[in-house]
């Protein structure tokens, strides 16, 4: 990020660097489709972050999370033992 704002080719290596044997987030598209199309939606995507920036509020739909329980060790009937994990 250059002084706050959010560039095109930022966005474009960030879409280019996904794991494609990740799993999708939230929105249902997997890596596998986001990463070959970084040419293309790395813009409208630059746009889109910097408009949220700089109004600063997020889009409802980027605060959603996939979220499991994953197992810290210890009894595994003490709820304490757990912790929430986003898969996103």
């Amino acid at each position: 990020m250059t002084e706050g704002i959010i560039i095109e080719d930022e966005v474009k290596a960030q879409l280019q660097a996904l794991k494609s044997t990740k799993a999708a987030g939230p929105d249902d598209i997997h890596p596998a489709i986001q990463k070959p199309l970084a040419e293309v939606l790395a813009a409208p995507l630059a746009k889109l972050f910097n408009r949220s920036l700089q109004e600063g509020r997020l889009p409802g739909d980027w605060k959603v999370a996939n979220v499991v329980v994953k197992h810290k060790g210890g009894d595994r009937n003490q709820a304490a033992n757990y912790r929430p994990v986003s898969l996103t």
